[in-house]
Parts: structure tokens; C-alpha cells; sequence
């Protein structure tokens, strides 16, 4: 299901995704960055596909048990944000695939950064509930953040090693956070700013995490819950994110 049609009942369908492609070209060139920002404020692509600069990503609504996505007004002053079930009212996942030849969603060795804006609701249990994911625990590689307990934590698994990273203060409830984790050469650094007022918490661990790539290359990105690698709602524990998110970002290289 795409995501213009599984949010019909939404007036005005606002989604932008950008997947950018930068190089030199040639045999020798350094792998393409892939930079992906997607955005909830312009309709783009009516079977939920985008072509920029050659590349095509997917992008679509998976549900279960009752649950839906819509889209609604964001942040103040931000335009719109995708709002997914509230607690106990089923599931509904953003799943983004990757239409070019090639993992371009797998950072192998390279420095990468992911995340997302959030408000999340009160209630529900926050158990590691998911932001953004891809790969799943038994994979060979994984990358995702989870809301446990309220506590952003950043999970980064490698052919060297796995690394969670956690920031020890809650998300507060009804407020817009931006959570983003990045793996670099120093190791995995989780970052929190409160968009009230800009302050910043953060935590990093310096351990190895080697490359990071799933099994499959067509496993999608998954956002607000978790996704199998055939693009299905991991039924048995979906880890399902209440609350409303914005500006979901993976910048590889």
C-alpha cells in the first residue's frame, strides 16, 4: 500500500522524500552519499515513489489491527508530521525501500547518521517503542532508535561488535524532540534536543561496530515500528512508537 492511498482520508497529503546521490563517478569513485529527508509538507509522487538525480525510493504505510497514519499539522511554524496510532489503536509503519540497484540504505563502514523529530503520547508502555530501524536483532547489521521507557537509545550492529548508546532522561510527553544517533570513527553518539528551547543531552560509546549491512539489500527502512525484511509489521513484537514524527533523516558518507 502507498502512502497516498493508505492516508485517503487526509485532505491534503503532504510527503517529500529526497534521496540524493553525490560522487565522482568512474570505476574508482568512493561510494555514492546517500542523503534521505523526508518531510511531510508537499505531496510528491502519486503511487509513492520519487525519482531525484536518477535514484527512486518508495515509501508506504504498512497497518494492522486497526491502525492508520494521517497526516496533520506539525510542530508550530514546521508545516506537517505524520501521526501514527495512539496507544492500544493497533499499528500503522512508514516503510521506506530503496528502488536503485544496490544497498543504498547500508552504511557498510562509512560514518552515517539517522533520526528523527518525535512528540511522543502519554500513555502507553514505551517499551522499545521505534523511531527509526533497519535490520532486525538477527540480521547481520542493524541501525535503529528505540524509545524505552521514554529514554531515546541508539542501537548500531556491526560485523565488529554491537553498541547501544542511551541518554538517561525521559522524553517528556506531548513535546517535540530531535533524536539523532551517528557512527563515526570515534564511535556512536546519540544526541536529544529539546525543541522548546534547544538544549541538548547526549551519550556515546566508543566501541567497534565494523560494517553495517543488512542480509537482504531491499530490507526497508522502517519508521514508528518495526518491519520484516519482506516489508511485513513484525507481528509478534511490532514495537509500535505512539506519537507523531517529522524530518526522518539517514545521511550516509
Amino acid at each position: 500500500m502507498d502512502i497516498v492511498r493508505s492516508v485517503r482520508r487526509t485532505s491534503a497529503l503532504a510527503v517529500a522524500v529526497a534521496l540524493l546521490a553525490a560522487g565522482s563517478g568512474g570505476p574508482a569513485a568512493a561510494a555514492p552519499v546517500t542523503d534521505l529527508t523526508i518531510r511531510f509538507d508537499q505531496a510528491r509522487g502519486g503511487a509513492g515513489a520519487v525519482a531525484v538525480d536518477g535514484l527512486r525510493v518508495t515509501t508506504g504505510i504498512r497497518t494492522a489491527n486497526g491502525g492508520s497514519a494521517a497526516i496533520v499539522a506539525g510542530r508550530a511554524g514546521q508545516g506537517n508530521a505524520l501521526r501514527l496510532p495512539r496507544p492500544g489503536a493497533g499499528q500503522a509503519i512508514l516503510s521506506v525501500r530503496s528502488a536503485v540497484s544496490g544497498d543504498r540504505l547500508s552504511p557498510g563502514t562509512r560514518a552515517f547518521t539517522f533520526g528523527a523529530d518525535v512528540r511522543r503520547d502519554s500513555g502507553g508502555s514505551s517499551d522499545g517503542d521505534n523511531l527509526v530501524q533497519r535490520g532486525l536483532a538477527d540480521d547481520a547489521g542493524q541501525y535503529k532508535i528505540e524509545l524505552d521507557g521514554g529514554r531515546a537509545a541508539c542501537t548500531v550492529k556491526g560485523r565488529a561488535g554491537k553498541v547501544i548508546v542511551t541518554v538517561g532522561t525521559s522524553l517528556a510527553a506531548d513535546v517535540w524532540y530531535r533524536v539523532r544517533c551517528t557512527r563515526g570513527a570515534g564511535g556512536v553518539k546519540l544526541t536529544v534536543t529539546d525543541l522548546r528551547n534547544g538544549s541538548v543531552r547526549g551519550a556515546a560509546a566508543s566501541s567497534p561496530t565494523g560494517a553495517v549491512a543488512t542480509r537482504t539489500a531491499d530490507t526497508p527502512l522502517s519508521v514508528g515500528g518495526k518491519l520484516t525484511p519482506r516489508n511485513g509489521i513484525a507481528t509478534w513484537q511490532p514495537d509500535q512508537l505512539n506519537g507523531t514524527v517529522d524530518n526522518v533523516v539517514l545521511t550516509i558518507g
